[in-house]
């Protein structure tokens, strides 16, 4: 049950009219009237304390905000100035390690060597030495370009097949400069008339040089023949005449075993010829 009571007329009832009816009574309106009227928009002094105590609290604060702030915008300041002077100054550049460059010599190539075609080295012995005599005009039996000198023998029977080696030997060693055949790049070169040109004959593999199928080098046959012509002519000058040549039984043995070519083969006369050129 609500209770309805009115404390500046410190009257209390159960009955809402009754409460009703009293709040329209002189003394209940007489006792409103004595009562001091309060605004409530009007702060009272202890709400003016407390206002000011709040106030000086918030001042406090707002001082130790304002003095984080100082110290923070400071803190800002320093950093933009750091970043100005990082920014104007470039950084180092990096240090780029030191390479070690290992050159290697490179073997220069050489030109192929054009002297091993024997065309080109007929053309360089024509130009070079063009002007010798040809080969048969050389040799020839009227010829005196080459002469042999036989005073180290006593008789005919003495000229051996190694003698003749050595003497043709002789006479080539000191004659190279003029001689009508030469030895270039393993192969042998001959000064025809139209030229010079490297000589080419048959393979005499399995083959005797007494044999009709042996193929002799011309160089060989034109330094024996040589040989042969000097020794006759040289004997012939000792006897006084041709006549011992038909009665020196000598004779007969030197030139079937000594003088004739198709006891020599190739390699006997131009093996030691090689070396020479």
């Amino acid at each position: 049950m609500p209770i309805y009571s009115c404390e500046c007329c410190k009257y209390t009832t159960t009955i809402k009219t009754q409460y009703e009816r009293h709040n329209s009574t002189t003394k209940h309106l007489n006792n409103i009237n004595k009562q001091p009227v309060v605004d409530e928009g009007v702060p009272t002094t202890k709400d003016n304390t407390e206002s000011i105590d709040m106030l000086f609290d918030e001042i406090a604060s707002l001082k130790q905000e304002n003095a984080e702030m100082k110290i923070a915008i400071q803190e800002c300041k320093q950093l933009i100035a750091d970043m100005k002077n990082f920014s104007s100054t470039p950084p180092p550049a990096p240090q780029v390690p030191q390479q070690i460059i290992i050159t290697q010599q490179v073997p220069v190539a050489e030109p192929p060597d054009e002297t091993c075609n024997p065309r080109y080295i007929e053309k360089t012995l024509d130009e070079e030495c063009g002007g010798h005599e040809d080969i048969h005009t050389f040799f020839s039996f009227k010829s005196d370009n080459i002469k042999l000198d036989f005073d180290d023998i006593d008789e005919p029977c003495s000229i051996t097949k190694k003698y003749a080696i050595d003497k043709i030997t002789e006479v080539v060693k000191n004659n190279l400069e003029v001689l009508p055949f030469k030895y270039v790049k393993s192969s042998w070169y001959i000064k025809q008339q139209d030229g010079w040109k490297r000589e080419e004959y048959f393979s005499n593999k399995n083959i005797q040089s007494t044999s009709d199928s042996y193929s002799h080098s011309i160089i060989v046959k034109k330094l024996l023949y040589i040989f042969k012509i000097n020794v006759i002519k040289y004997y012939d000058n000792i006897m006084g005449s041709t006549v011992w040549r038909g009665v020196d039984s000598n004779f007969a043995e030197l030139a079937s075993e000594t003088l004739d070519v198709v006891k020599y083969t190739n390699s006997d006369v131009l093996t030691n010829l090689k070396q020479l050129f």
